[in-house]
């Protein structure tokens, strides 16, 4: 073989590439460039393209997998006919004798032959052996089986979950075996959709697959027949006596061998379509490489390591310190330089004129609308930025005049008071100058160099890099701070995807063989549509699991909790830091910061309902103190706060009321908070790991307590780099819970009195919490079991050992709170009454039980809670007639004259007895004039022609029966055109049914 290919006038390099390559599967260039790794790829390619002249290796560009060109090695079937060529020449050497030529043609014909015989053996293994679907199919397999494994547990848990409250009184057991046989029905329908999803993929895999392997192999055995008959007749031919051969013999030759070539290629066709086989490393990194020049959208690249499979070198990635961290050094190595302002001065006039301003503005704060404070934040902005055009307060202000700019109603008491204090913050820094970082020239030009030698794929693709590799590895850092690429970990991952301009895919596993530690790789790369519209869900679920820098996790968890804050109900929220305190603990392991989250959870995780104002605030002002400890990322600005809605729960079980009272922080619960936080992540650690904790638990310990034994475990645990034995594990947990018991006894063993106090508190909290819970409940819900109910009191009831006087005492309390309420309401803010409120709504479900009266009574303590002034007077005649109904139904007081406390109750009367609306125009008149305007009218007109009948339904249907009206007045107050025909047909139907029912 090498005989023939040197008389081809083949290089060795050419030779060894040609023989390597011959009978086996299609070669990409990076496969070649292995063969002879000390060849520079220049001289790769030269030989290459003297190969593809020469007709003894193919260049394809297959249909489906065209980016990736790939090198097929055929027979020397152009050698052959070059020496048979060369033989028929006319030998200059006339002396040469018959027996020698005859000689030379027999050995000629028989390394043919054994040519021939190597070549049928190669080609048949490789094509015996090439890869088929059946891989594909078996990993879609082993996917499908997951999901269903996957989609049967989360059906479970439902079940898990509301099995229980079958054993519950006040719940009918039938509804929810309905309910628990529904959702067993939705296992096995989820079952069938997944596998009629897989049915149809394995169809689509069946179409794809290449011809019957038998088939393939019988047509390289006529081909090769073909070959050898037709070698062996032209051979024949060669005139012995001459030692030539016609021209005309020689191109039926080459024709022949050309038909042939052209019969090879057809054979292998079906090889080349659809799917490309992906069996090592050097493949995936030539078409990453290939895609970084090809792709101008999106590129995501999922890989288990970035050295192995990303071509690193063809990047030209920046391996120095970050962007930030330079920046910090720069500002390090500068000196701080004065302000450039020589002399910034501004006149008392001047000063006295911004003030007055300010002050001016922050007395209108309550009075005007923000759009409208607007104006006078522009003045300040203005009359400042004349002063001081680099004053420290200008980004504020702007920022405050930007976000009143779009609110057309009143501010908020919460907004109103952040304003304020900015408004003091801007009298004190509006003189200021900002600071401003000044890095030397010569730094400055480098950065600036820097960013500007960024390659030109980075301009306009964005690249999605995952790998198992930790956020502060080399590679990992140089990506993520290259321009448009973002840097994500997924731990342990095994999967090698990649998705280019969703035109591109590779798709496979990277898996330990049985002799380890060496791996494989198996997988395919392919621009079939269809096989992309299958895999891009399964990429995008692998994105969304991959995680960002534990810093970015926290802040970005904090700033959903915060967006959300006016809908999430506590338990949402509590679902969330859950999740926190996990990336929190990977961060830094047990800390104090931990403690407090887990303590907020722990207030949280019973509250079905959206928070009260007093609680949001608490929230988001201890999420932005924690976020000060996690990250130095800045959190997003609340949202207005608005009226909670009260949301159904659909999962069945008891609803309750979080307390808007400020979280109490006492050491035994911090104690019980921080075992169980640790105790919990004992079996999801190694040795060395829990030595860790528990050396960062002791720490904590000892601001909370002052000492603890358990230092040995630490010291005994640190060389133990495994998984624990079960009965260690065991021991530990005894250990810590026995460490526990100590620490609270210890904390609770002062005194006998404070023994007593402690579980007399304990007692009353209980009760409350009881209280709340029951009241949550009654609520929440439109009908509560009589059972249930009276199971709750009678509860409470027997735990009290007050008797009948303590009934008489509470009903003296609670004609005290009438009282106290009925003599200041015109002074006490919303907030005061609505704790007075609960304060007798407490006592009348102590002393009488739930009544359907009590859900109005809470409706008003939810209102008036968010009120920080004095009613206004429309507010306060509603509640006053809300009022006088529940104190005749529920007061002591026998004297008549004591509810005639306000002249409003008069003027009720009186326009109650006229039936009308004081100007002669009666309901039935207003609800058809209203039905008659209504498809011209704006959405903000027909709310106050709408409010004027919510007047009159008050005064003579009372406040259950305005409700739903004052519903449609909000939502209507904020649409400034004609309604959309749907809302219109909606609100129309509304208003005839109040008609028909009202007037």
């Amino acid at each position: 073989m090498k005989t023939l290919l040197k008389s081809y006038n083949l290089s060795d390099n050419a030779i060894r590439i040609y023989v390597d390559g011959l009978g086996k599967s299609p070669y990409t260039f990076s496969e070649i460039q292995n063969t002879i790794p000390g060849l520079s790829e220049k001289e790769i390619k030269q030989i290459l393209n003297e190969l593809v002249e020469k007709s003894l290796i193919l260049l394809v560009n297959p249909k489906y997998s065209e980016s990736l060109p790939h090198y097929i090695t055929v027979p020397p079937f152009t050698a052959i006919l070059n020496s048979i060529t060369e033989s028929s020449k006319i030998s200059e050497d006339i002396e040469t004798k018959d027996s020698k030529k005859d000689l030379t043609l027999e050995r000629f014909q028989e390394a043919i032959y054994q040519d021939i015989e190597s070549i049928t053996g190669d080609l048949i293994d490789a094509i015996s052996t090439q890869d088929s679907s059946v891989q594909t199919t078996e990993i879609l397999t082993e996917v499908e089986d997951n999901v269903k494994k996957f989609a049967y547990v989360i059906l479970n848990e439902v079940i898990g979950l509301i099995s229980p409250l079958k054993m519950q009184s006040a719940v009918d057991a039938r509804d929810f075996n309905k309910l628990i046989n529904s959702v067993r029905q939705k296992i096995s329908e989820s079952e069938e959709i997944v596998t009629n999803m897989f049915t149809q993929f394995r169809d689509i895999v069946k179409e794809m697959a290449p011809p019957d392997k038998n088939s393939q192999i019988e047509a390289f055995k006529i081909f090769i027949r073909r070959l050898g008959e037709s070698i062996e007749k032209r051979v024949t031919e060669i005139p012995i006596g001459t030692g030539s051969i016609p021209s005309d013999k020689t191109e039926s030759i080459k024709k022949s061998l050309n038909n042939i070539l052209k019969s090879y290629i057809n054979v292998n066709k079906a090889s080349m379509e659809k799917f490309w086989n992906i069996n090592n490393y050097e493949k995936i990194k030539e078409i990453i490489s290939i895609l970084f020049d090809k792709c101008t959208d999106n590129l995501t690249i999922i890989v288990p390591n970035i050295k192995t499979f990303i071509p690193l070198e063809k990047l030209e990635l920046d391996y120095s310190e970050d962007l930030s961290s330079e920046k910090k050094a720069i500002t390090k190595k500068t000196p701080t330089k004065k302000s450039e302002h020589k002399g910034l001065s501004i006149t008392k006039k001047q000063k006295k004129e911004i003030e007055e301003k300010l002050d001016l503005t922050a007395k209108k704060v309550a009075e005007l609308k923000g759009f409208e404070i607007s104006h006078d934040i522009a003045e300040v902005l203005s009359l400042i930025s004349e002063v001081n055009p680099e004053s420290a307060a200008i980004d504020s202000i702007q920022g405050w005049l930007n976000r009143l700019l779009v609110i057309r109603k009143h501010l908020d008491s919460n907004t109103q008071y952040l304003l304020l204090e900015n408004i003091e913050i801007w009298k004190k820094d509006y003189f200021k100058v900002k600071k401003k970082e000044e890095p030397e020239k010569e730094l400055l030009d480098e950065l600036k160099e820097k960013i500007s030698e960024e390659k030109p794929f980075s301009i306009g693709l964005h690249l999605h890099l995952i790998s198992s590799e930790s956020h502060d590895n080399k590679h990992a850092m140089a990506f993520a701070n290259k321009a448009n690429t973002e840097y994500l970990q997924l731990k342990n991952n095994n999967v090698i995807a990649i998705l280019g301009d969703n035109s591109y895919l590779i798709f496979g596993v990277y898996h330990q063989t049985s002799f380890k530690p060496t791996f494989e790789i198996s997988g395919f790369f392919t621009t079939y549509s269809p096989m992309l519209d299958i895999f891009k869900p399964l990429i995008e679920d692998i994105k969304n699991k991959a995680k960002h820098t534990k810093e970015i996790e926290i802040n970005r968890g904090f700033n959903e909790i915060i967006e959300n804050i006016n809908d999430y109900p506590g338990r949402k929220i509590s679902k969330r830091l859950k999740r926190l305190i996990d990336v929190a603990f990977e961060k830094d392991g047990i800390s104090l910061d931990i403690l407090e989250l887990k303590l907020l959870v722990g207030k949280l995780e019973k509250s079905y309902l959206p928070l009260d104002d007093e609680m949001k605030e608490y929230i988001i002002n201890e999420l932005n103190k924690l976020n000060k400890k996690f990250s130095t990322l800045e959190l997003i600005y609340p949202p207005e706060f608005r009226p909670s809605i009260l949301e159904e729960e659909t999962e069945g079980e008891l609803e309750v009321e979080i307390t808007s009272s400020e979280i109490e922080s006492l050491d035994p619960d911090k104690v019980d908070n921080l075992f169980e936080l640790l105790i919990d992540k004992i079996d999801e650690l190694k040795g060395v790991e829990i030595g860790e904790q528990i050396d960062k638990f002791i720490e904590v310990i000892l601001k909370l307590q002052g000492y603890s034994e358990i230092i040995e475990w630490k010291q005994s645990l640190s060389t133990v780099n495994e998984p624990l034995e079960e009965p260690f594990k065991e021991k530990i947990k005894n250990d810590l819970l026995s460490w526990k018991k100590g620490i609270l006894q210890q904390s609770l063993s002062s005194g006998v009195s404070t023994k007593e106090e402690s579980v007399e508190t304990y007692e009353q909290s209980q009760r409350i919490i009881s209280k709340q819970e029951t009241t949550a409940s009654i609520f929440e819900e439109e009908y509560t079991s009589p059972g249930l109910a009276q199971s709750q009191f009678e509860d409470e009831e027997n735990s009290s050992t007050t008797g009948d006087s303590d009934k008489i005492d509470t009903k003296l309390e609670m004609k005290e709170f009438f009282n106290k309420i009925q003599g200041n309401l015109g002074e006490l803010s919303g907030t005061e009454i609505s704790k007075l409120l609960q304060n007798i709504v407490d006592i009348i479900l102590e002393t009488e039980g739930y009544s359907m009266a009590l859900k109005g009574i809470k409706d008003w303590i939810s209102k008036l809670r968010m009120i920080r002034t004095p009613l206004e007077t429309e507010i306060k005649e509603d509640f006053e007639l809300e009022f006088l109904k529940m104190k005749q139904k529920y007061s002591t007081d026998d004297d008549e004259t004591s509810l005639d406390f306000s002249p409003s109750f008069e003027r009720i009367e009186e326009s109650v007895e006229e039936g009308g609306s004081g100007n002669g125009e009666t309901l039935i008149d207003k609800f058809n004039h209203l039905i008659q305007n209504a498809p011209n009218l704006n959405g903000n007109e027909l709310s106050e022609n709408l409010q004027d009948i919510a007047d009159i339904v008050l005064q003579s249907h009372g406040a259950v029966a305005v409700n739903v009206i004052r519903q449609w007045i909000s939502k209507l107050r904020s649409i400034k055109e004609p309604l959309e025909d749907e809302i219109k047909e909606e609100f129309l139907t509304e208003l005839e049914n109040w008609k028909e029912k009202l007037a």
